[in-house]
């Protein structure tokens, strides 16, 4: 039988340990349709700054993978960042059921 695009799942992919702490932020924060969450309590279940280096999330496009991997699960996904430093506010993901 020949392929279809549907067999193949998510054309993007995220490191294993990124979509798992993804997974329990979303169920620790769950608010019946939807969770938030800040890039800093993604940072803090990193194990360790050379982590945190090595998969380059430090630069907003990358996570633009994690927001696609989960849009392309159904997710609606948001990121949201102060346009300044000095906004008063952090950075922070919502889940919404797709």
């Amino acid at each position: 039988m020949a392929l279809r695009p549907s067999d193949l799942g998510s054309t993007t992919a995220i490191a294993k340990p990124i979509e798992e702490i993804f997974d329990y932020l979303i169920r620790r924060h769950w608010k019946g349709s939807g969770a938030s969450f800040t890039v800093d309590q993604v940072r803090t279940l990193l194990k360790d700054a050379e982590e945190i280096a090595a998969l380059n999330l430090s630069r907003r496009n990358n996570w633009q993978d994690v927001i696609e991997f989960y849009r392309d699960l159904g997710w609606q996904v948001t990121f949201t960042r102060p346009p300044g430093r000095d906004e008063g506010y952090p950075a922070y993901f919502q889940f919404i059921k797709g």
